[in-house]
């Protein structure tokens, strides 16, 4: 069975490491939001919003961002810098962990843009500014051709060299390898002949060898988290 999108965020969310500093681009990343509880990961979006919480619940009073995105939560400490100072801390190398959507990924670790994507020179800025870079987009082009490819076609929007750390799509989490994606995780009772087929360059199966991937813990000290906020956001002008 394929994930969903919240399936998708989950599985993002699960690859971030504990003091992560995440920048959320706007689309399916935004969902990682809603699976930060309990993680010592702060989450950073395109608005300039520090702390993005999830959505609010009940009677919770939640915070339009200024992208234009839906309604969230900041969590404790949290503060809204502004979409100037949340580009200064990817120029600066502030951010640990960049998820962008993207429309196709190939073995190198290249990407190409979302077709919704309205502000390609920001993506770039995301790609080339964050430590770590992860994907997300479906797994196979709405014509049916594999978005996971040995090799992008040429195109002036491919970003390359952009060294993509992992892919995450509706049928697992992947690694490029160069030659090829390791499968680090899959969606249940994922048929890997199918998923090869599906694919348009080698899959390795390394499920039963260990992820590489992080599991956050949740901090036992709540001060933790108000000093990684603190180690987030930017000085004042």
């Amino acid at each position: 069975m394929a994930w969903s999108a919240h399936d998708i965020a989950k599985a993002l969310a699960d690859e971030l490491e504990t003091n992560d500093v995440v920048y959320l681009d706007a689309g399916l990343p935004r969902l990682v939001g809603e699976h930060l509880a309990g993680r010592a990961v702060i989450a950073v979006d395109r608005s300039g919003l520090i702390g993005l919480g999830p959505a609010p619940r009940g009677r919770e009073r939640g915070l339009q961002p200024a992208d234009g995105g839906e309604t969230v939560t900041v969590i404790s400490g949290g503060a809204m810098a502004g979409p100037v100072r949340a580009a200064a801390m990817l120029r600066r190398g502030w951010i640990d962990v960049g998820v962008v959507e993207a429309s196709q990924v190939d073995a190198a670790g290249d990407l190409a843009p979302s077709d919704d994507e309205s502000a390609p020179g920001h993506l770039r800025e995301i790609v080339y500014g964050v430590g770590r870079l992860i994907a997300c987009l479906q797994h196979q082009l709405p014509d049916g051709s594999p978005a996971l490819s040995q090799k992008l076609a040429p195109d002036e929007r491919n970003l390359s060299p952009a060294n993509c750390a992992l892919v995450v799509t509706e049928l697992g989490v992947f690694r490029p390898t160069g030659d090829g994606f390791e499968l680090l995780k899959s969606a249940s009772s994922v048929d890997l002949d199918e998923l090869a087929s599906r694919t348009g360059a080698p899959v390795s199966d390394q499920r039963d060898r260990g992820s590489g991937s992080h599991d956050p813990q949740p901090s036992d000290d709540p001060e933790d988290e108000d000093d990684l906020l603190a180690s987030a956001t930017p000085p004042p002008d």
